[in-house]
């Protein structure tokens, strides 16, 4: 898990991009903050959602720990779908959240390589691997998650020197898919973003090698909206909404 001190640590270094008048909100939207892990999924759940209550919803995407920054710093965010549980837990014992996280999905880790391999981690000690992108431990769960797999079976040091480290699953995604790298751990659900005539295999890693993804959400204290982003936290645990997020390459919570 992450330390508390080392968490901390990480949200004081985060540059806040913005910080917003809560008076200068438009009650009519939802604004969700949303890990960069969820990007390809939150535009259906989105779609079904203002279809079922007719509220539109803004998205802003980014770092699970960047986006816990800017909240603590202000930003008018009405609900937080976060890649893990700690970042919620995080602002709910600093009093920033209208009730505890509820888990919505569990996450799945994948090695994406732009060659096919018999064995992932035999692989990556290939010269063909120069480059390789995981997720900032301190501010991407996914990246936390990557170190933990890789200390498991003993790459993490000798891999060190390969490594290119993304702030987010986005980032990561970024350099997957400009090729700039030649393998990287990303989220099951960057599958389904991408981008045509981008060539690569995917490989499930080994789940028991890392801490569940317990991926939480949470109502923002500060919400103008906090009726609707109560039915929205729901609605990510109605059966239409996990159907989803299993489409998408999460596993279910119930």
């Amino acid at each position: 898990m992450y330390k508390k001190s080392y968490l901390l640590k990480v949200l004081l270094s985060i540059s806040v991009l913005f910080v917003i008048s809560c008076q200068s909100r438009d009650r009519t939207k939802l604004r969700v903050a949303v890990a960069a892990n969820m990007s390809y999924a939150v535009k259906d759940i989105n779609a079904l959602f203002t279809q079922k209550f007719g509220t539109a919803v803004e998205v802003s995407i980014g770092s699970s720990g960047r986006i816990t920054g800017q909240i603590m710093n202000g930003a008018p965010y009405d609900v937080f779908l976060s890649a893990n549980m700690v970042f919620p837990d995080t602002l709910y014992t600093l009093g920033f959240t209208e009730n505890k996280p509820t888990v919505y999905a569990l996450g799945n880790l994948v090695f994406w390589s732009k060659y096919p391999v018999a064995n992932w981690q035999s692989a990556l000690t290939s010269v063909k691997y120069k480059k390789i992108a995981i997720g900032a431990a301190g501010t991407a769960p996914y990246g936390f998650a990557t170190k933990q797999l890789l200390r498991a079976v003993g790459l993490y040091d000798s891999l060190m020197p390969k490594m290119v480290f993304g702030e987010s699953v986005g980032q990561v995604n970024r350099y997957l898919f400009s090729s700039a790298v030649d393998g990287a751990f990303t989220s099951k659900s960057s599958e389904f973003g991408l981008p045509k005539g981008v060539a690569g295999f995917w490989y499930q890693t080994e789940p028991a090698l890392y801490e569940p993804i317990k991926q939480g959400g949470v109502v923002l204290r500060n919400s103008a909206n906090k009726k609707i982003a109560n039915q929205y936290l729901n609605f990510m645990l109605s059966d239409t909404i996990q159907a989803v997020l299993v489409k998408f390459g999460y596993s279910p919570v119930k």
